[in-house]
């Protein structure tokens, strides 16, 4: 086993966590917590982390509802608990509920403790291997199956290459669990929609009118590609997050009857940004500009913490400036110079009068102000405006 795999000691008892501490030093690459608060802000910052022994009886949080939120946060470490409270309740409890590897009693023997963290670090490396080999095998057959997508239709792909490219720092950022599940998803975005004939495709990027026809085989692609994946091994969760992505945050969207809010699955939701996001920006170089379409409709569509956290991540730190673009919806009365359009602006019928990203120069608002006197045009426009940024004074810092 490898001397950089770390253990983890949970225990409110200081005394006893010094004497494990003294038990084991020297043999593993110790981490301590008084508390199970404690012990998931060490599994955050210090992991991966191979095993964790917690003691069950903790104020605040016991020894069960701390391993069980080490599951989340880091799946793959091997759990363990040791306590003074062996009734069989408890243990019933703290294998169904915190997944436990081991259970140890008060007092355990040095003996004892060596071989269980011993096979504790076997069983991480066996997991760990599996997780390798499961995701290399899943990914070169998915990749294959891309390949054959991209000779049908290469734009299908070139979105889900782009989405794939902002899968690893968003999954660090979120601590995501099962990582590789979200990145395997985003790979299989285009599955559903090989089923959909090319010239409905093309008219649907194009921005043309669809029929009701059309749109529903649009709306069924998560559907098909979750059952084209349902049934195969290890790819259920896969399935069910292509299923959901374009599940919209308030509840409308695809399937119909299904989860909203923060009940879609977050990988799902994680999805739904990045897949709309990729479809916003012309390039992997993302600008303020490109999160615009998503952040008018931010709560509605999208999970509006979420989103800001993923702009957080993907926009390049030079892209901040002393002045900030805010999204406005505003009166075709009320349009500024050098707002730029959010959406398209067009007509009833579908006619472009002015393509998402212009920046508005005096002709310009003329031009649609004068057309507003001609056709409909919506009453409220969304624009991105720069405004200064709100500087607190010094003098309202509190130093006391």
């Amino acid at each position: 086993m490898s001397d950089r795999e770390k253990v983890l000691l949970v225990d409110d008892e200081i005394n006893l966590l010094n004497g494990l501490k003294r038990q084991l030093r020297g043999r593993f690459q110790l981490l301590t917590a008084h508390s199970g608060k404690e012990a998931l802000e060490v599994t955050q910052n210090n992991g991966p982390i191979a095993a964790v022994i917690s003691d069950m009886r903790m104020p605040d949080m016991d020894g069960i509802a701390t391993l069980e939120a080490v599951a989340k946060i880091s799946p793959n470490t091997v759990r363990m608990m040791l306590t003074g409270n062996a009734d069989q309740s408890t243990a019933v409890e703290a294998i169904n509920c915190g997944h436990i590897f081991r259970f140890f009693n008060k007092p355990c023997s040095n003996e004892v403790l060596l071989q269980g963290i011993g096979d504790a670090l076997r069983q991480h490396q066996l997991i760990i291997a599996e997780k390798e080999i499961l995701e290399q095998t899943l990914a070169g057959s998915v990749k294959v199956l891309l390949d054959v997508i991209g000779m049908i239709d290469p734009e299908m792909v070139r979105e889900s290459e782009r989405v794939r490219e902002w899968i690893d720092p968003i999954t660090k950022t979120l601590a995501l669990p099962h990582a590789w599940r979200l990145r395997i998803a985003a790979m299989l975005t285009p599955l559903g929609r090989i089923v959909i004939p090319r010239p409905i495709l093309d008219k649907y990027r194009a921005g043309k009118k669809l029929s009701e026809t059309e749109k529903e085989l649009l709306e069924s692609t998560p559907g098909t590609a979750r059952d084209l994946l349902i049934n195969i091994p290890r790819l259920r969760e896969v399935a069910e997050i292509l299923y959901l992505h374009e599940r919209n945050f308030d509840g409308s969207g695809f399937p119909s009857n299904g989860p909203k809010g923060t009940d879609i699955p977050l990988p799902a939701r994680t999805l739904r940004i990045l897949t709309a996001l990729a479809r916003a920006a012309p390039s992997t170089a993302l600008r303020a500009a490109d999160f615009d379409c998503l952040l008018v409709d931010s709560g509605r569509h999208f999970d509006p913490e979420l989103l800001r956290k993923i702009q957080d991540c993907l926009l390049p730190i030079e892209l901040r400036r002393k002045n900030q673009e805010v999204i406005v919806n505003t009166t075709l009365s009320a349009l500024h110079e050098d707002d730029t359009l959010v959406k398209d602006l067009r007509s009833p019928t579908g006619q472009l009068f002015l393509a998402a990203g212009t920046q508005l120069s005096a002709a310009y608002i003329q031009t649609v102000r004068s057309l507003a006197k001609l056709v409909d045009i919506e009453d409220r426009i969304a624009v991105r405006r720069v405004v200064a940024k709100k500087i607190e004074s010094p003098a309202t810092t509190s130093h006391d």
